[in-house]
């Protein structure tokens, strides 16, 4: 363990332990649930470019991802951090497959030793923005509903997902010139990956959404990358 991954543990830590206090004082105020889980969703989600960059060891980098899930887990089954929790009839494990989902991903793409690493960086952030603006999006403006299983979605919702992850693939892909890739194979490349994330997003149950949305969107562009290499 270097020093920058001390550093960069401890600045961690007080990231994401402070989003959370926050958002758990802006809950007991009176704040909607939904807002307050989105509020940890998205600032947590973002902490991935740090986490794979910053850090020298991925096992150091997980580390906060590793003692959010047993923190998370604590907390469904108690309701301790109730800024985080659904209050649903139905279980919803999402807060716990949420930092899971961090946990593969920086040890298994840490830029380090994978050249892909940006295809792990790009899961957890479809998940992060293409999954709140499908929330936010379909509660709000959603009509047409259809049902999977026992969960029900808008597709207003699914095509909020598919267009905010569509841009926010193509924003990591063409300008960095990651893939190698054309313009439109960029174009391309992120419309499938998108439309991926997509369907697993509307067939999940019970929160898989955010251990399917980011490991299979990032595992599907190394597929894709591989196959046109």
């Amino acid at each position: 363990m270097s020093t920058r991954d001390i550093l960069m543990l401890i600045v961690s830590f007080l990231v994401v332990g402070g989003v959370v206090l926050i958002s758990q004082r802006l809950h007991k105020q009176g704040a909607p649930l939904l807002y307050t889980r989105k509020i940890v969703h998205v600032v947590v989600g973002c902490w991935i470019i740090p986490s794979m960059l910053l850090f020298d060891h991925s096992w150091v980098a997980a580390i906060p991802s590793m003692l959010a899930v047993i923190g998370n887990t604590v907390s469904h089954f108690t309701g301790i951090i109730g800024a985080i929790e659904l209050k649903e009839a139905k279980p919803n494990y999402g807060t716990i497959l949420y930092p899971a989902s961090f946990v593969i991903v920086l040890l298994v793409f840490f830029p380090t030793y994978n050249p892909y690493w940006y295809a792990g960086m790009l899961g957890i952030l479809t998940m992060t923005f293409g999954d709140t603006a499908a929330s936010l999006y379909g509660r709000k403006y959603g009509k047409g509903k259809y049902t999977i299983l026992d969960e029900t979605r808008t597709i207003e919702g699914s095509m909020a997902m598919l267009i905010t992850t569509f841009i926010i693939a193509f924003i990591i892909f063409a300008p960095w010139n990651l893939t190698g890739l054309s313009v439109v194979g960029n174009l391309i490349l992120a419309l499938m990956v998108a439309t991926v994330a997509t369907i697993l997003e509307a067939i999940s149950i019970r929160g898989w959404d955010n251990f399917l949305v980011p490991i299979g969107s990032a595992f599907f562009t190394v597929l894709i990358l591989k196959m046109v290499s």
